[in-house]
């Protein structure tokens, strides 16, 4: 369906018959977010029919466990909009993507794909080797990262980045 008769379809659906100008206002009103939000799926399908898989830039937000030595991240998408290492260079993209803990579309880090509570982690760390408080540490949050849009067999998607993530701790 074309953006003309959808908004055809819409325009005749909220508008038959109304003699009340007040009721005009408020029907035009809806029309133009259904408008704008049409027009961010639309954004949205581009950004995705461009990047052939859907790579994009994201801000990586909070974090929480998701098992052994492993953690799931609230994202936002965002576009670069000054020079360099500039501070505020990324800006949130309007209409852009996110996951967040309401539509549970968080991101996991390739690089923590095979971690356990033994063995050698993805960043290359025996589990044995941390003594004392040492433990692996998730993603920064704040940090800019290149997310991936995975779409798995069943038509969902999840939501995947890479980052060394880095061990802290305390000597025993």
């Amino acid at each position: 369906m074309s953006l003309g008769s959808a908004l055809k379809k819409i325009t005749e659906r909220r508008l038959p018959n109304i003699d009340d100008h007040n009721e005009l206002v408020v029907n035009i009103n809806e029309i133009l977010d259904e408008v704008e939000s049409i027009e961010r799926t639309l954004a949205m399908m581009r950004r995705q029919d461009s990047g052939g898989g859907g790579w994009f830039f994201a801000k990586i937000g909070a974090y929480s466990g998701d098992g052994d030595n492993k953690f799931k991240y609230t994202w936002t998408e965002v576009e670069k909009t000054d020079v360099g290492y500039t501070v505020g260079a990324w800006s949130v993209l309007d209409g852009g993507r996110a996951g967040t803990e309401e539509n549970g579309y968080y991101a996991r880090n390739l690089t923590e794909y095979g971690n356990a509570d033994t063995g050698t982690l993805g960043n290359g760390v025996a589990v044995a080797s941390l003594v004392g408080t040492f433990q692996i540490k998730p993603a920064t949050s704040g940090i800019v990262v290149m997310m991936q849009q995975v779409v798995m067999t069943d038509g969902d998607s999840e939501y995947w980045f890479s980052y060394e993530s880095g061990v802290d701790g305390a000597c025993p």
